[in-house]
């Protein structure tokens, strides 16, 4: 008769009645034993049990069938929601039940009525159904359902509201931004704090900023990442909106922030965290330091190792112009002098090491310019002299790089000596090269140099053709005018320093320089110097140049 669906109670008094008491009691209580998890039929037998035990008015089966009545409820009710229900594990059933998204508060309250539990276990049982709501059945959005059920089990709480909302802040996930404004909204409710309202703050800014880097290590590490089997950190538990958001909690903390932050900041957004920086505690230097960090370290990784005497790239020009725009918002010039300096040692090629040079030495100007205390304004005359003289040395390098010539040992040891290095630049094999075409401009290079240097270039000139035209030759022997320069004895020494005196003359200072060798070849008449200096003037100057120089020797 209880295995039939509806069970017919009557029917089943009706035998059990034709049973004395001492019959129909054990076997009633056998039957209900053996339902064990079937509630449904439990459900039955129990009305068959409840209606006997009235009929009979025994007090014990009547209190053991409300009993089982509350079994037979709440076994049915959480076996549709996976929980396995056993009497003696009430508190451990309610617990999975308040995982269920089927949970509400008054099924809750419904329970612990039932089960006769008490309060504090109510209080436990509502902080772990408030936690689940924003921790769990959240996750991009605040669901209203959802709101609804933490808004009811929060208005159970009363002196203990705060601490358990402080209590979830710190659990809910850090990329859940709508779960922690409501949270914070009614912590500031309960208690007005300056910190919730920069937590707030925060929100505002991070609703609206979309994530530009992938999640940092620490946030890997904090979610449990785990190692692929070379031991690098492989898939975690990150939610996809780690991509597009940033870990509230870690933005917080003074240890983590800056492992969060430092691959976002950049040209592009520049201006938002500039706003933020207040809100996370950060110096607006800081922040303009680590976007031209970020500007610099991205260029350096993206270009190729390229050889100093190549160009300076376009690209590079373009990060540096707008590096040097993000410097200057510095109120502290001397961070700027340090950070270029820095940007300096970084690099490689030799013509961007020179323009970081020269960062280097603008904003060492600007210091000395902005600084109000002797001892600052002395602190930067002495980088500004320091960096200028680095400068000259890396420039002077370059021109040499850009020529070819930086391989050259004794040329690069002559780098502090720019006299001694024009002259030595006059003795390569380029200046005597038969092949114009193919020859690296040694006048160029050498006009660059002493440019740099501030180097009297056209008095090292005359100094090189007196030396190569008046140099040692035999005593003349012959009266007769020849051009026979190169005195057999001496040819091939003699050829190549004319040869180096003819270059020189096509240098940018040809015409003092032809008027100091017609002055050599005025000076001594039929000496071989006579001779060289004739020979240099026909096979460089112009007739009306020549005719020029006579006039003004004549005259």
């Amino acid at each position: 008769i209880v295995n039939t669906v509806p069970v017919d109670v009557l029917l089943a008094e009706a035998h059990l009645l034709m049973l004395s008491k001492e019959q129909s009691v054990p076997l009633l209580k056998n039957v209900i034993r053996s339902c064990l998890s079937n509630y449904p039929k439990l459900k039955r037998v129990n009305a068959v049990a409840s209606a006997t035990a009235e009929i009979l008015r025994d007090q014990k089966l009547i209190e053991s069938c409300q009993r089982t009545q509350v079994i037979a409820k709440w076994g049915n009710r959480l076996s549709k929601i996976g929980v396995i229900f056993n009497i003696s594990e009430a508190m451990e059933a309610v617990h999975k039940l308040t995982q269920s998204p089927q949970c509400e508060v008054d099924i809750i309250l419904e329970f612990v009525s039932d089960f006769n539990l008490e309060a504090t276990h109510l209080n436990t049982v509502l902080t772990q159904f408030f936690e689940v709501c924003l921790t769990v059945h959240t996750e991009d959005k605040l669901n209203p359902a959802v709101l609804r059920k933490a808004e009811n089990a929060l208005a159970f709480f009363k002196e203990d509201s705060l601490k358990i909302l402080k209590k979830v802040l710190h659990e809910v996930h850090p990329y859940n931004y709508e779960v922690l404004q409501f949270l914070l909204e009614k912590i500031q409710e309960r208690e007005e704090s300056r910190e919730t309202l920069k937590g707030l703050e925060l929100l505002r800014y991070l609703h609206h900023y979309k994530r530009c880097s992938t999640p940092s290590g620490i946030e890997r590490k904090k979610f449990r990442c785990v190692p692929d089997e070379s031991g690098e950190l492989g898939h975690s538990s990150l939610p996809d909106s780690a991509s597009t958001r940033l870990p509230f909690h870690l933005l917080q903390c003074k240890d983590s922030i800056w492992d969060v932050i430092s691959a976002e900041i950049g040209p592009h957004n520049l201006g938002l965290w500039l706003e933020m920086s207040p809100v996370l505690t950060i110096s607006k230097a800081s922040i303009l330091l680590k976007a031209s960090t970020n500007m610099i370290e991205n260029y350096i990784k993206a270009s190729s190792s390229s050889s100093s005497s190549e160009a300076v790239s376009h690209e590079f020009f373009q990060v540096l112009a707008k590096v040097d725009s993000i410097l200057t918002q510095l109120e502290d010039k001397e961070k700027a002098v340090w950070w270029c300096h820095s940007t300096f040692s970084k690099l490689t090629h030799v013509g961007e090491k020179t323009l970081a040079l020269q960062g280097c030495v603008k904003h060492a100007k600007l210091w000395m310019k902005s600084a109000s205390e002797p001892q600052q304004m002395e602190a930067a005359r002495k980088s500004v002299e320091m960096f200028s003289k680095k400068l000259q040395l890396y420039s002077t390098l370059w021109a040499l790089c850009r020529a070819g010539l930086d391989k050259e040992n004794d040329l690069t040891k002559l780098l502090k000596e720019p006299q001694e290095l024009i002259q030595r630049l006059y003795l390569m094999p380029p200046v005597v090269d038969e092949d114009q075409e193919q020859m690296t401009d040694i006048n160029a290079v050498c006009d660059e140099i002493a440019d740099l240097n501030g180097t009297n270039l056209l008095e090292v000139r005359k100094l090189l053709l007196d030396k190569w035209l008046l140099g040692t030759s035999l005593v003349d022997q012959d009266q007769t005018l020849t051009f026979d320069v190169f005195p057999a004895d001496n040819q091939v020494s003699e050829k190549d320093n004319v040869k180096r005196a003819l270059y020189v003359l096509v240098s940018r200072d040809r015409c003092e320089l032809l008027q100091h060798v017609a002055a050599i070849a005025d000076a001594t008449v039929n000496s071989t110097a006579h001779k060289r200096a004739l020979y240099c003037l026909l096979n460089i100057a112009t007739e009306e140049e020549i005719a020029g120089l006579l006039d003004r020797s004549s005259g």
